[in-house]
């Protein structure tokens, strides 16, 4: 299921969700724009490696769980950036 809570949503909805959380984050000015750019970065490995597999015709098992488990760490890291001392004072 993931954060999202949204069963259809799949992968996908976790990942739009991870974007907007990443944005609120900014906006609110609890993710410094370096997080910013790492958990960035880590979103578009995410994409990419998706992108390959799909490119070989049918996303396996395998392929689905580790993307799950890519996005599993993205969301940890978000919530951890969002949840430590640094801070942009604006």
């Amino acid at each position: 299921m993931g954060i999202s809570g949204n069963f259809e949503d799949g992968p996908i909805g976790e990942r739009s969700y991870a974007c907007r959380c990443i944005e609120r984050g900014i906006k609110n000015g609890k993710i410094t724009p370096k997080e910013a750019q790492h958990l960035r970065d880590q979103q578009a490995t995410i994409s990419v490696e998706r992108e390959l597999a799909k490119r070989e015709g049918k996303i396996t098992p395998r392929e689905r769980a580790e993307e799950q488990h890519d996005l599993n760490a993205l969301n940890k890291d978000i919530y951890r950036k969002k949840h430590n001392k640094r801070r942009v004072y604006q």
